[in-house]
């Protein structure tokens, strides 16, 4: 199990090298909720329907932090740049870099500028898509079929202390 949830998250950390066409739907049209804007902020608890197991024990409350970090205990404020584990902290880090998505001064509704888009869902159109891409790039797992997905996505995020649309 602990194979297959690292190999789910490696699918996720090589989605930031690719275009966004080629990642799960996310926003507002996909159903997603967004963190508003802020520096070093966190959404959460929020619940998983059917608990998360990571690494041995199974959470059943995860946070959405600003910094492109998942956490389960705890959400995360700051961005201290350090190897990991961090402080024994169960984190999955798949955009792990100091966001800032405030609005700067003299922003202008409608213009660009970054978000932190996430949900948490059991449709069945996106746990089998979930399923082939686990399976197109890991043969040995034909049996992977998840019950719940967490998207998460980071989209034109700033980088703190600068504009929000880098």
């Amino acid at each position: 199990m602990e194979m297959i949830i690292l190999k789910i998250f490696l699918l996720f950390f090589l989605a930031g090298c690719v275009s966004s066409a080629s990642l799960f739907p996310y926003g507002v049209s996909a159903g997603d909720s967004e963190l508003p804007p802020n520096d070093d902020g966190s959404i959460g608890p929020l619940n998983f329907t059917y608990g998360f197991i990571f690494y041995e024990t199974t959470y059943n409350t995860f946070y959405v932090n600003t910094n492109g970090v998942i956490s389960f205990i705890a959400p995360v404020h700051a961005y201290n740049p350090q190897p990991f584990p961090l402080d024994d902290s169960p984190l999955i880090s798949p955009f792990w870099a100091d966001v800032d998505i405030r609005l700067p001064d003299g922003y202008v509704p409608g213009s660009p500028r970054g978000h932190v888009w996430y949900r948490a869902t059991s449709d069945i159109s996106t746990v089998l898509s979930v399923r082939e891409e686990v399976i197109q790039y890991f043969s040995n797992d034909q049996d992977f079929v998840p019950n719940e997905i967490l998207i998460a996505t980071w989209d034109s995020v700033g980088y703190y202390d600068k504009n929000t649309d880098k």
